[in-house]
């Protein structure tokens, strides 16, 4: 509880002052300007925490200057301008004229933190997650980016394309102190709360009052069954916080758009003054979502060019859809590139100019024409890596189908693999839903049903343009593995939106229609959160989290971990440690691709003959052999590189077996002696070594 209150301040303080200062949601309801608070703090503190760190001057003491200041001067202008009473009167308005809607607001919200708060936060521990808490607490040690980051055994150029992300968590860091497990537990419970409600201000902004909370509610807080958005909430990754930066700037720009006569929400956005300032606000909030995480971005102005065209053919507002669009890809343009520029380091997308990279790096390692490294890297398989297949549309129209039904055409085997038929229900169920409102929806929601049909081609077009350009597995499946997570948003937009007309053309008495609602959406919400609590089971991660914690207690700072497993972040931010096979997932830097493929396959030959492997160890500086047993749950120990029989290491005299849990077992090396040659450890940012580690 205090570090979500901590963090809760850190964000809504300014949040509220911004929003108050700029009146951005002026004669708004109360929950599009807390949506708005979440998102415009996220900002505001990951934009400070960036500069600071740019500058080289990131510590406690002038971040806290800066957030206090940076807040009393929204606050004072907010007070000037008299913009608190302004928007009270606004907020009573709109919950007097909908108080059941605004009843079954409160209560998804409200779910969404029970849903968070039943699971234990080591549970948020997911395999990439301790590699964002790395790079932030490098950033937090060295008061500014470092020169290098230790990864893979090597020091490597810093990526910057979260550039932003790592300094909001670089200055969290130093409020919530450098324990993975109470940050990412209150971080994520936060981002949590924000997502859904930004999503529901966004449907209720779209003219979906009555179902918006049980569009919040399907989009991320949907236990029952889930979707990619839903599943991603379960860890603390860095598409939720770009997710949140992206959906708000969505919901920005809808405050701009022209309200009809009709429309007493939106009747005041008219007024060109009052259109500027939402623009402004999205593309800033979309800019940010750049520096966060780029899909996320990308697919936030991809909604808003669905919902600008479906303005252009269905409200026919052709000149303010087009200068609305254009001015907030400007601005997101200008402030997400600024971001990516200024940050040092590489941006890491260098795999994506083409196959000669790739040629290259099989070339060096001597692997066969046919080697995929890209799908080696993701499965650790060497016969998947050589099943090269060419994906056509056929294939990418199953994976989108998959991702709508909420499961990973890659992980479907041919037994459970579904009809075309039945994959292709939801979809021809939003088309129905899309003609449906057509024929009997206002025209808010026509907009809605036109827009899904468009963002949902969209995404599937430019999911088959990656398969038909690539030959690589992470780019031929970049549709399956990051776009069609969104693919559920067009497919809800249109349901909810032919709910919200059948409501609206079969309601003869408001109220009764509302309080039929509200009793659907409350069943609903029950169901969602009803199967949080049995799915949760947090053995495996504790038992994993006092292994790692065990290494960081007895292991010499210089020594190196050598696991039967791939991490990207583990041992640096829990033990303090620095792992052979250690290093972020480089699927679009082939530089450091073919250094994390050549020391996956040296640890392969250890553990395929470890009685010769003394020498390997030396070298590595390798203090601890770790050998971890199986486990259907993949957590913070990572991917599993090899299959090594525990008994094996047993028959090495130079491994001393020394710690067994559930998770796994540590051997000692037998007068373990660092190499010289390899990176330090101690006094390196982000490590925070010392020896023994309490």
């Amino acid at each position: 509880m205090p570090e979500v209150l901590v963090i809760c301040a850190y964000l809504l303080v300014p949040g509220v002052g911004l929003c108050l200062s700029t009146r951005v949601g002026l004669d708004r309801s109360v929950f599009t300007f807390l949506a708005l608070a979440f998102a415009m703090g996220f900002a505001s503190v990951g934009s400070v925490s960036l500069m600071l760190a740019l500058l080289g001057m990131l510590d406690p003491l002038t971040l806290a200057v800066c957030w206090v200041v940076g807040s009393a001067s929204t606050f004072f202008i907010a007070f000037r301008r008299r913009a608190l009473r302004v928007h009270l009167h606004g907020w009573a308005e709109d919950i007097r004229r909908g108080p059941w809607e605004a009843a079954t607001t409160v209560l998804v919200i409200v779910s969404a933190g029970i849903a968070r708060w039943l699971v234990p936060p080591v549970t948020a521990i997911g395999p990439t997650v301790p590699r964002y808490w790395a790079d932030a607490l490098e950033i937090a040690d060295a008061g500014g980016f470092p020169e290098g980051t230790l990864q893979w055994g090597t020091i490597l150029p810093p990526t910057t394309s979260k550039a932003l992300l790592n300094s909001f968590n670089a200055g969290a860091s130093m409020l919530l102190g450098r324990d993975l497990v109470p940050s990412q537990g209150a971080l994520l419970f936060v981002v949590t709360v924000g997502l859904v409600l930004i999503a529901i201000a966004l449907f209720r902004e779209l003219g979906i009052r009555w179902l918006a909370p049980l569009g919040g509610l399907l989009l991320f807080l949907d236990h029952a069954v889930p979707n990619d958005l839903v599943i991603d909430l379960s860890r603390n990754l860095a598409e939720n916080w770009g997710r949140l930066a992206a959906f708000a700037g969505v919901l920005a720009w809808c405050l701009a758009r022209p309200g009809s006569a009709d429309d007493e929400l939106t009747r005041g956005a008219g007024d060109p003054r009052m259109r500027a300032g939402p623009i402004v606000v999205s593309g800033l909030l979309l800019g940010v979502s750049t520096g966060t995480h780029l899909v996320a971005a990308s697919f936030g102005i991809a909604t808003i060019c669905a919902l600008g065209i479906s303005s252009l053919l269905v409200e026919r507002t052709r000149v303010v859809s087009i200068a609305a669009i254009g001015a907030v890809i400007g601005i997101t343009l200008l402030v997400g590139v600024s971001i990516l520029a200024a940050a040092p380091g590489e941006l890491g997308f260098g795999g994506a100019t083409g196959e000669d990279p790739y040629r290259d790096l099989r070339s060096s390692l001597g692997l066969p024409a046919g080697f995929d490294p890209t799908r080696f890297i993701t499965t650790h398989d060497v016969d998947a890596a050589l099943e090269v297949e060419q994906a056509d549309v056929a294939d990418v129209a199953s994976e989108f189908a998959y991702k709508v039904w909420g499961a990973n055409a890659f992980q479907i085997d041919g037994e459970e693999r579904r009809s075309p038929l039945l994959l292709a229900i939801p979809t021809i169920l939003g088309l129905l839903c899309s003609v449906l409102v057509l024929l009997i929806g206002p025209t808010p929601l026509r907009v809605v049903a036109v827009s899904a049909v468009i963002l949902a081609s969209a995404l599937f077009l430019i999911g088959v343009a990656f398969a038909l350009r690539y030959d690589e597995f992470v780019l031929q499946a970049f549709g399956n593995r990051r776009l069609f997570s969104y693919a559920i948003v067009p497919h809800v937009f249109a349901f909810t939106a032919a709910g919200e007309a059948l409501a609206m053309r079969f309601s003869r008495v408001r109220g009764r229609t509302s309080i039929v609602v509200a009793a659907a959406v409350a069943m609903s919400a029950v169901l969602a959160v009803a199967p949080v609590r049995e799915d949760a089971t947090s053995e495996p991660w504790t038992s994993q989290l006092a292994l790692v914690r065990w290494i960081g207690r007895h292991v010499p700072c210089e020594g190196r971990v050598l696991m039967d497993r791939r991490t990207l972040g583990t041992f640096e931010t829990i033990a303090g440690r620095a792992g052979v096979l250690e290093g972020m997932g480089p699927h679009l830097r082939p530089e450091v691709l073919e250094l994390a493929i050549g020391e996956i396959f040296r640890a392969r030959s250890f553990f395929e003959r470890p009685e010769d492997g003394r020498g390997y160890l030396r070298d590595r500086s390798v203090a601890a052999v770790v050998i971890t047993r199986p486990n259907p749950r993949v957590a913070m120990l990572g991917y599993r590189i090899a299959h090594v029989p525990p008994e094996r290491l047993d028959r090495i005299g130079y491994l001393a077996p020394t710690f067994s849990n559930p998770a796994g077992s540590v051997y000692l090396v037998d007068g373990f002696d660092p190499n010289p040659a390899s990176p330090r450890v101690a006094g390196r940012p982000g490590y925070g070594c010392q020896y023994p580690r309490s």
